[in-house]
């Protein structure tokens, strides 16, 4: 998977445009007291960057496979949802 960050240079709608994509997949690592991590996970429009879904989910970063499983949860719905 390609990965635009700001110390990559190259910002998530130049990567919508190039790869001719209508929906990418967007997320943010928080930590949070505890050493617990919240993941959040945003469908945004390709082009317009706009905001179609999101959903988080907080674990335990040594269950990093527990809280794959639980992102990839919930995020096969909303990806399906717009897949028709």
């Amino acid at each position: 998977p390609f990965r635009a960050s700001a110390d990559s240079g190259v910002g998530a709608d130049s990567v919508g445009r190039a790869l001719q994509v209508g929906t990418l997949v967007r997320g943010r690592l928080t930590p949070l007291p505890g050493g617990r991590v919240r993941v959040l996970v945003r469908l945004v429009d390709g082009t317009t960057m706009r905001e179609l879904a999101r959903d988080s989910v907080e674990g335990s970063p040594t269950a990093a496979r527990a809280l794959r499983d639980s992102v990839i949860r919930r995020l096969a719905p909303m990806v399906a949802e717009r897949a028709g």
